[in-house]
């Protein structure tokens, strides 16, 4: 016979002398367990404390099951319920995810190395792009359970099939887009390093992809928030022998103290692997316990915290309104962006109309529409000023945004890695970070900059060595003053080295102050230039040329004295780069 104090105390309210089973099999417990909706006729309440067991002895399934009977009956021990749930993909790890944080940082910070930087964004590029497929075939697979099913059953769960529900990996990819969302700007914008690039159509695909993912996962985010959706987390229990004052079952069973923390220290174990309903993705899975770290226990996504989340969330938002429109002018450094827009805002409709032809038959068309000329000359009085005004504000609004986002959301990256993490963490991972296909992915990183680091790298460590060789066997033929110095030698050396569109880069651990002083400078630079251009639109505008660099790229002193307006310049309203011919 067996004690009922080792039952959960909710389970035995109300409890009465006779079989167990009929008072028993409408717990929530008792019906996720397989093969439990027959009565064995094998338990029965005896008094209030005791109950007895009966079943036949001498066959395998007494012999192998008596030691499990006898570890969850013992006195000792503490049965607590849980939830169950499947658990995050390896894919959507901390490892994986850190490491798909640092490739894109990597990316923005030594960009001006285009050996590092290609490698880490291609990384980047290919992880982000797998979250986002897999994104659109959760999105298909799953209905994300209507509000109106929710909202009937508050607790809703399904041993059998969890289609009706949302997936959990959508928690590790929110994260990866997110966060490329954030730092797609700055990668367009900072610089020419990428927008000049031959490969710059797949960074713009890439974004399209992206963004096309955000918009839908957004939506699911504030739908959860909002509770109008949920996971599928039947009901079980765990099995628990530590004997430390916290792990009495008053303790472990209060709602949302039982962590992960807890379950390690008193040594449980859980039974949630006998679930494995039918779900996308996951043939022959089986569930596992739906346990958070403290951290995430104490910063709830619906919890005190939950206003912070939206305003992340809306962050997010314009993070993907702004980047669809750089991705539209990533062919465009920002000034010229600016200086087209400007243009079309302030141009005559009929002469920005005629932008579409050239040659003779534009001559014709103006000759028979008696077209004005499309330059500053004639526009004058209250209607035009107004216009270059409005136009000013737009084209100027949308450069602000672009100096703005150069500063703001590297800040925001920061932010969304935080909130990213914390919301990750309320969930169970399927690998530790110990496992293979965690760290896996930082060793293929690793082997990928090794094999960059050699392409870069090896004509300057070759011609060193050369060079080196060479004023060896100098110093032996030559007398000191016939020979060539050393580090003559060494410099001529790594310049045959070279192959003809290569430069020799600096060290990379000098690279990242300059780099940082130089965007402060490029941005004051910027803030200098666009003052002047407000102060004279017209003007600023009439050559409108792209010079080539990014927000925080720094010109040539000449080459940034063409940038700024200069009064008495030509003015004219040229749609593209150069000066437009006046109709």
């Amino acid at each position: 016979m067996g004690d009922l104090h080792t039952i959960p105390e909710q389970l035995i309210f109300n409890l009465t002398a006779g079989n167990l089973f009929p008072q028993l099999s409408g717990s929530k417990i008792w019906s996720t367990l397989p093969d439990n909706t027959t009565n064995p006729n094998i338990s029965t309440i005896i008094n209030k404390n005791d109950i007895q067991l009966t079943y036949q002895i001498g066959n395998g399934n007494s012999s192998l099951a008596l030691p499990l009977v006898a570890m969850l009956l013992q006195p000792n021990a503490t049965v607590v319920p849980v939830r169950c749930t499947y658990p995050l993909s390896g894919q959507y790890d901390v490892l994986p995810r850190f490491l798909f944080y640092l490739t894109l940082t990597v990316a923005i910070l030594f960009r001006r190395f285009k050996w590092l930087a290609g490698a880490a964004l291609g990384v980047a590029i290919t992880y982000s792009t797998i979250s986002a497929i897999h994104f659109f075939i959760l999105l298909a697979r799953f209905t994300w359970f209507h509000s109106t099913t929710f909202s009937s059953n508050p607790e809703p769960w399904n041993v059998n099939d969890s289609r009706n529900f949302g997936d959990i990996d959508f928690f590790g990819i929110i994260p990866v887009l997110s966060a490329a969302a954030v730092m797609l700007s700055p990668i367009i914008t900072w610089s020419s390093t990428f927008r000049a690039h031959r490969a710059r159509p797949l960074v713009v695909l890439w974004g399209l992809l992206i963004f096309a993912a955000l918009i839908p996962a957004l939506l699911l985010l504030y739908r959860f928030v909002e509770d109008l959706w949920g996971l599928n987390s039947p009901p079980s229990f765990a099995y628990c022998t530590g004997t430390l004052p916290k792990c009495r079952w008053d303790s472990m069973a209060r709602p949302d103290s039982f962590d992960l923390e807890l379950y390690t220290d008193c040594n449980c174990v859980d039974f949630c692997s006998l679930l494995s309903p039918k779900a996308p993705l996951r043939a022959n899975m089986n569930m596992s316990v739906d346990l958070k770290r403290q951290i995430s226990a104490k910063v709830k996504l619906k919890g005190r915290y939950r206003r912070f989340f939206i305003v992340i969330m809306i962050v997010w938002g314009v993070a993907t309104a702004h980047g669809m429109l750089n991705l539209l002018f990533s062919a465009w450094a920002p000034t010229k962006t600016r200086n087209t827009l400007f243009n079309a805002l302030y141009a005559r409709p009929l002469a920005l109309l005629l932008r579409v032809f050239e040659g003779s038959r534009r001559q014709r068309i103006e000759a028979k529409w008696n077209v004005k000329p499309n330059n500053a000359r004639g526009k004058t009085g209250l209607w035009w000023r107004f216009r270059s005004f409005v136009a000013a504000s737009i084209a100027g609004t949308v450069y602000l945004l672009a100096m703005a986002g150069a500063l703001i959301y590297p800040l925001t990256f920061g932010a969304t890695i935080v909130v990213n993490e914390l919301l990750a963490a309320e969930y169970p991972v399927s690998e530790h970070s110990d496992a293979i296909g965690a760290w896996s992915p930082w060793l293929g990183l690793g082997l990928v900059l090794i094999a960059s680091i050699v392409m870069g790298w090896h004509s300057t460590v070759a011609g060193s060595a050369t060079g080196i060789a060479t004023w060896m066997v100098n110093f032996i033929r030559y007398d000191a003053d016939e020979r060539t110095g050393l580090q003559e030698l060494v410099r001529q050396h790594r310049n045959s080295k070279l192959d003809p569109d290569e430069k020799e880069e600096e060290n990379l651990l000098t690279a990242l102050p300059k780099e940082i002083s130089l965007a402060w400078r490029a941005m004051i630079k910027r803030m200098e230039e666009f003052f002047n251009w407000w102060r004279d639109p017209v003007t600023g505008s009439a050559e409108n040329r792209d010079e080539g660099v990014g927000l925080v790229d720094l010109p040539k002193d000449a080459e940034y004295a063409q940038l700024s307006p200069q009064r008495g310049a030509s003015p004219s309203d040229s749609i593209t780069a150069g000066t437009a011919r006046s109709p």
